[in-house]
């Protein structure tokens, strides 16, 4: 926790380095979406280094993945849906949120031409990056609101995040899928 304490003060308050030589951060962000701007942003300017950091930015596609290496000193921080977060906490973690680059949920849910309602989605499968991930609580949050219960009227399946745009849009092409959970 420390660790990104420090981090968040080089960032927001880089004249407390002075003169000093930049100090080594690694960071990671977890999806290539519209939430991740600002870390694109941040490289593509390099703008850690005109604040003072000597920062080496990752892709780990996996925001539990992520997790997981900053608990243990593998990066400084992230950028990431905070259901990872909130997970390993409620698991013994010990990790910070600092703050969110949108507030809004980023993902969409496409069905096949014959699903106008949600109601008829009641008995179908839906398609999801991985379980416990951003994609899976929006779902969740989604059938909820529309008063189907996830599991018993609608099976979520977990396909997984190799080559995830490519992979959902085959299952649901193929029609193993009738609706999907994308990011915009």
């Amino acid at each position: 926790m420390s660790k990104f304490l420090l981090i968040f003060f080089f960032v927001f308050f880089p004249s407390v380095i002075g003169a000093q030589s930049a100090p080594k951060v690694r960071m990671a962000y977890t999806s290539i979406n519209i939430q991740m701007t600002p870390i694109y942003i941040m490289k593509d300017l390099d703008l850690a280094r005109k604040h003072g950091l000597d920062a080496e930015v990752v892709m780990i596609p996996v925001s539990s993945r992520a997790l997981q290496a900053a608990l243990a000193g593998e990066i400084q921080f992230m950028s990431s849906g905070a259901v990872a977060n909130i997970n390993a906490n409620m698991s013994g973690g010990d990790s910070v949120g600092i703050t969110s680059t949108i507030s809004t949920f980023v993902f969409k849910i496409i069905g096949q031409s014959g699903i106008k309602e949600p109601g008829q989605l009641k008995g179908k499968r839906v398609a999801i990056s991985r379980l416990g991930r951003a994609s899976d609580f929006s779902l969740r949050y989604a059938l909820d609101r529309w008063g189907l219960v996830p599991e018993k009227d609608v099976a979520i399946i977990q396909i997984g995040c190799v080559d995830l745009e490519r992979d959902r849009r085959e299952r649901f092409r193929q029609k193993v899928v009738r609706k999907l959970v994308r990011t915009l």
